[in-house]
C-alpha cells in the first residue's frame, strides 16, 4: 500500500511501485506541472492544471502514429529528456528551410523540405524536387525510416518504423515513395540503400531502437525464472524517451533558457526560461524520524504546435525514487525557488 501523500505544490502527482533488475522494489513519485509559455518570459504555472500524463498518448493508432505526449510511468531517468511538439512554419512558401531548438547545452537544427518523392524510372530510383509549402509537421512519420518487402523478408529501419524513404537493396515495390521531409542539418544526400539516423524532436515510442536495445535479453530462461522482473542486463536508459540528440547531459537545474526558431506562423522566435523551481520530498518514517529526498527535473515537454501562441504549453516532470519499505508512513511534496535555495546554502 502506497504511503499517504501531502502535496504542498500547485501541481498534480502520482506515486507508483517499480522494481529493478535485482528484484528490489521502489516507490516512484512523479510531480508534473502544466505551464504557459509567455513571449520572452519565464514559464508560468497555469491555474488549471492538467492531470499527470501516466502513459504515452498518440496522435492516432499507437502502432502507426507518433507520440503526442509522453507518459511518466517508468523507473529512473539518469538524464533529463527534452521533447517538443511543433510544426515547421514559414510566412512564405518555401521548398526547404531550417528549424532550431536550443535549451541549455542542447542545440538541435533540422532541415525541413516540401513534399517530394522517390520515383522508379528506367530501372533506377530518383528523388523529385521538394515542392514549396508553408508547414511541415515535425513528426517521425515525416523523417527517414519505414520498411520494404525484400523477398520473403520485411526489412525495416527499427530506429523509425513509422518513417519513409528507406529503400533497401532488392526492394520489390517500385511505386512512388514519399521522401523524408525532416532531416539533419549536416545529413548527406540520400541514396537508395542508405540508412540514415531519423531526426526529430518528439518522444520516441518504446518499440523504437535505440530504446529496444536497452531492454535486455528476453528469452525463454528469463520468462521462466525472472518474469515479470526485468532481465539481468536491463538498462535504465530504456526510460529515456527523447531523441538521442535531445537527451540532456545529466539532470536539468530548472532555470535554463530555451528558444525555438522556425515554428511560428509569424516567423518570431520563441524565447523563454524554465521557471527555476526545485521540488523535494520529506519522507516520514516510523518512530518519528524523517528524511529529505530530492526530486529531479527529468523531462521537459514543450507543445508549440497550436498556431496561437497563447495556447503554447510546457509540461515539467520531477521524479524521486525511494526504497520501498514498511517504515515509510507518509510523504510530503514541497517546492522552493532555486535562487532562494542557493542563497540560503551560501
Amino acid at each position: 500500500m502506497a504511503p499517504s501523500i501531502h502535496n504542498h505544490t500547485p501541481w498534480p502527482h502520482v506515486v507508483f511501485e517499480r522494481g529493478d533488475a535485482s528484484g528490489r522494489s521502489y516507490w516512484v513519485a512523479a510531480i508534473q506541472g502544466s505551464f504557459s509559455l509567455p513571449r520572452d518570459g519565464v514559464l508560468e504555472s497555469l491555474d488549471e492544471q492538467q492531470p499527470v500524463q501516466l502513459v504515452d498518448s498518440f496522435w492516432e493508432d499507437p502502432a502507426r502514429s507518433s507520440v503526442r505526449r509522453p507518459g511518466v510511468i517508468g523507473y529512473r531517468k539518469r538524464k533529463s529528456d527534452l521533447t517538443v511538439n511543433a510544426a515547421a512554419r514559414s510566412r512564405t512558401r518555401k521548398s526547404t528551410w531550417p528549424v532550431r531548438f536550443q535549451l541549455g547545452s542542447v542545440d538541435s537544427t533540422l532541415v525541413v523540405r516540401g513534399p517530394h518523392h522517390w520515383v522508379h524510372e528506367e530501372g533506377a530510383w530518383r528523388r523529385t524536387e521538394p515542392e514549396p509549402c508553408q508547414s511541415v509537421a515535425l513528426v517521425y512519420e515525416n523523417a527517414f525510416g519505414g520498411g520494404q518487402q525484400v523477398g520473403d523478408e520485411f526489412v525495416e529501419e527499427r530506429r523509425n518504423p513509422l518513417g519513409t524513404g528507406f529503400i533497401p537493396e532488392g526492394t520489390e515495390d517500385t511505386s512512388p515513395l514519399r521522401a523524408p521531409q525532416v532531416v539533419g542539418l549536416d545529413e548527406p544526400e540520400h541514396e537508395p540503400g542508405d540508412r540514415h539516423a531519423p531526426r526529430g524532436w518528439g518522444a520516441i515510442p518504446s518499440y523504437f531502437a535505440p530504446r529496444t536495445h536497452h531492454v535486455g535479453t528476453c528469452d525463454a530462461q528469463w520468462k521462466a525464472r525472472r518474469w515479470p522482473r526485468p532481465p539481468d542486463d536491463f538498462d535504465d536508459a530504456f526510460y529515456q524517451s527523447a531523441h538521442p540528440d535531445l537527451v540532456y547531459p545529466g539532470h536539468l537545474r530548472g532555470d535554463e533558457t530555451f528558444q525555438l526558431e522556425g515554428v511560428t506562423v509569424s516567423g518570431e522566435t520563441i524565447v523563454g526560461r524554465l521557471p527555476g523551481w526545485v521540488v523535494f520530498l520529506v519522507v516520514h518514517l516510523q518512530g518519528g524520524r524523517s528524511g529529505l529526498y530530492p526530486a529531479f527535473l527529468d523531462h521537459v515537454h514543450l507543445d508549440v504546435l497550436h498556431p496561437e501562441p497563447s495556447e503554447h504549453r510546457g509540461y515539467l516532470t520531477w521524479r524521486s525514487v525511494l526504497p520501498r519499505g514498511d517504515a515509510i508512513e507518509a510523504l510530503e511534496l514541497g517546492m522552493t525557488d532555486l535562487t532562494h535555495l542557493e542563497q540560503s546554502s551560501a
